[in-house]
């Protein structure tokens, strides 16, 4: 039973000033009386008057109300600011700073964790019109919330070639790390696979893919067979993600591998090497490379500050 009927929440909008133009910190003052009432009805008051308040500055200001309290009856009115493309006359003139009121929207629907949350977002994702940041927003927002319903959708923004923002397909990846479902494999490592110009030219675009195999766990041979692929790629960002995604496949084959990393021409990457291949076979590994003629400087100072490191904590305890 709500606490307020619809003429009682005209009368407390009128009373807190909602939609009257009053300046934005004065504003906000007077809202922060709000937290005085008992949750359940600043919660009911508080959905409301962001269902008709026309400032960006306070509905940003309610949003985070919201996601303070977390109640489940808000989630319709987050929805409904999602989804409200051009908001009404005051808000169009602001565009921009509505963009970031439905971004907003969509973060704090993430934090509910709850499926109603999902059909607005894959909505506005799928949505090519609409702005590209309030996209990818969506799509991080989906990988929180972390359903697998949203999968398919995810790898449908990743692979589509029609698709123009990289980052979208940079966050849709990265959501589909976030929710860990296996279906994300195949698709992904076949773009890695590919000569698209798109992915040649982007490497972040495969730094991302590659942490997001590693993050699902997918040890089938065509993955290692592609990240064994990308230890060569140009990019030294592409590479280090190519070491660190093989440190982690618990498959004897990575060693020589990795150990190839260690003469990289750039140094970031070959340390890299350095610190995968302890992480696989421990301090005693290290020691031996330490011996070895071959071995570049940067990667025995790399080692040579892990066992320093190492010796200190063991001393600590």
């Amino acid at each position: 039973m709500p606490q307020y009927d619809k003429k009682s929440l005209k009368h407390l909008a009128d009373q807190f000033k909602i939609s009257s133009g009053l300046d934005s910190v004065q504003h906000i003052e007077l809202l922060d009386q709000i937290k005085q009432y008992p949750q359940q009805e600043a919660v009911q008051i508080i959905n409301y008057f962001a269902s008709i308040e026309t400032n960006p500055d306070i509905l940003y200001y309610l949003l985070k109300r919201i996601e303070a309290y977390k109640d489940p009856s808000s989630i319709d009115v987050l929805s409904d600011l999602l989804l409200s493309k051009s908001g009404n006359a005051h808000i169009v003139e602001n565009m921009s700073q509505y963009v970031k009121i439905r971004s907003l929207a969509a973060k704090v629907l993430s934090s509910f964790k709850d499926n109603k949350a999902v059909l607005p977002l894959l909505y506005i994702l799928n949505s090519k019109d609409e702005d590209y940041k309030l996209r990818l927003n969506c799509a991080e927002a989906l990988g929180k919330l972390g359903n697998n319903y949203a999968v398919s959708p995810l790898i449908d923004i990743v692979s589509d070639k029609t698709e123009q923002s990289i980052y979208l397909k940079e966050s849709a990846t990265k959501a589909l790390g976030m929710i860990g479902d296996m279906r994300a494999v195949e698709p992904l490592v076949a773009i890695l696979e590919s000569n698209e110009s798109f992915i040649s030219k982007f490497s972040f675009l495969k730094e991302r893919i590659l942490e997001t195999l590693r993050k699902i766990g997918s040890k089938d041979d065509r993955t290692f067979k592609a990240i064994k692929k990308s230890l060569l790629d140009n990019s030294p960002f592409v590479r280090i993600d190519a070491i660190e995604a093989l440190s982690e496949l618990d498959d004897d084959r990575v060693i020589p591998l990795i150990e190839d990393r260690l003469f990289d021409e750039d140094e970031e990457v070959a340390k890299s090497a350095v610190v995968a291949l302890y992480n696989i076979l421990g301090e005693e590994y290290l020691f031996e490379m330490r011996k070895r003629p071959d071995i570049p400087l940067c990667c025995i100072e790399e080692a040579e500050a892990i066992l320093d490191d190492n010796e200190e904590e063991y001393n600590e305890d």
